[in-house]
Order: C-alpha cells, then sequence, then structure tokens
C-alpha cells in the first residue's frame, strides 16, 4: 500500500496540479502521516498542500479555511524540526496573508538567519524592512484574496456586473496586485468587464423628427 501510494504522489509531484489533485496529495500523504506521525517532511508536505490549495483561484472562496490548515500543518511541521528554513518562510507567509504581521516576522527572522546568501534571503530582508516600517496593507490580504473568490462565483453565473465591481474595486485599492502580482488577476479583471460590457442592455435612443 505505501509503495502505492508512493507512486501516486511521484506523479502527483511532476504534474500541474488543480485543485481536485491537490486534495487528493493531501489525503494521500495524511494517510502516510498517520503511519509516521514524527516526521518532519510529511507535516511540511501537507502544510505546504494547504497553501497551494488555498492561492490556487479556483479555491480562493474557501481560502481562510485551507490558509488555518496550512499553518496548523506548518507548525505540527515546526515543532518536529524548527531550523528549517522553508517551513519557516512558508509559515511568515501564512501568517502575513492573514494579518498576523507580527508572528510572520518572527518567523522570517529566524528564516533569514538561517538561509544561505541570496536572492530569497534578500526579498525576505525586504519585507522584514516594510513590516518595521509599518508599510502594511490596510486589511490583510486574505480578505482581498477571499473577494477573488467572490467574484470567481458570480463569473460562473453570468453575473458580470457585479464580478466587474469586485475586480475594479480591488483593482482601485491596489494592494493586492501590488503585494501579490499576478497575471491571472489582470485576466479576470479584463474577463469581467468584457463581460459586462457585452451584457449591458443599449441605451434606447429617441429619435428626433
Amino acid at each position: 500500500m505505501i509503495s502505492d501510494i508512493g507512486s501516486q504522489l511521484i506523479l502527483l509531484d511532476v504534474k500541474s496540479v488543480d485543485p481536485d489533485g491537490l486534495n487528493k496529495k493531501i489525503a494521500l500523504l495524511k494517510i502516510l502521516h498517520l503511519l509516521d506521525p514524527q516526521n518532519f517532511g510529511l507535516a511540511h508536505k501537507i502544510g505546504v498542500a494547504y497553501f497551494d490549495l488555498g492561492m490556487s483561484y479556483a479555491e480562493m472562496n474557501r481560502i481562510q479555511v485551507h490558509l488555518k490548515e496550512a499553518r496548523l500543518w506548518l507548525e505540527k511541521a515546526r515543532r518536529l524540526n524548527g531550523a528549517d528554513a522553508g517551513n519557516l518562510n512558508l509559515l511568515g507567509q501564512v501568517c502575513y496573508l492573514a494579518g498576523s504581521y507580527h508572528q510572520s516576522r518572527l518567523y522570517w527572522k529566524k528564516a533569514v538567519e538561517l538561509m544561505a546568501e541570496g536572492e530569497e534571503q534578500t526579498e525576505l530582508r525586504t519585507r522584514l524592512s516594510r513590516i518595521d516600517a509599518a508599510r502594511l496593507p490596510e486589511k490583510p490580504l486574505v480578505n482581498s484574496l477571499e473577494l477573488i473568490g467572490a467574484a470567481l462565483e458570480h463569473l460562473h453565473l453570468d453575473e458580470f456586473a457585479q464580478a466587474r465591481e469586485i475586480m475594479e474595486n480591488l483593482d482601485a485599492i491596489g494592494e493586492l496586485p501590488r503585494e501579490m502580482p499576478n497575471p491571472e488577476f489582470f485576466y479576470l479583471l479584463g474577463l469581467s468587464r468584457e463581460n459586462a460590457m457585452i451584457r449591458q442592455v443599449p441605451t434606447k435612443v429617441t429619435r428626433w423628427l
């Protein structure tokens, strides 16, 4: 059974994984974790999978749930190995998205100390400087990401005007595209605008004779 689970996990790792694939991956990893609860790697991988699931645009209407699970498993991993920079970095990201900036600072500070010099360490130092200077989002970014999930639901229901309103508000505020630049954001913004314009009822023209 274990070898079969391992084979399935390898297949899921080598291809682009959609939400269904991530859910399957999580279920398989949890089976292995039951057999080996002290395995840092398994707990960390479950946390990473939940994070990836939450950051999938198709699952953003449930991002709060997924990030809570991600933090739970990453914390389990941290208790098993508190000196893994990658795990601490991801814990910091989860806390930052949730608006727990003090906690994210603690994790990132420790991660920077453990990392070798390089681009990733430089990026974390920049994030720490922004926290120290209080250059932070006014509201937790997870709230904005959850709104993207709501906009997607409107799009699926052909409620294009509502989707456009949400996306344009997020674009006007600017925090989400600035903090987390992603081409999918601008694709959804353009898609909602285009479809809302198509759906607009033409204005009746009064002809003067």
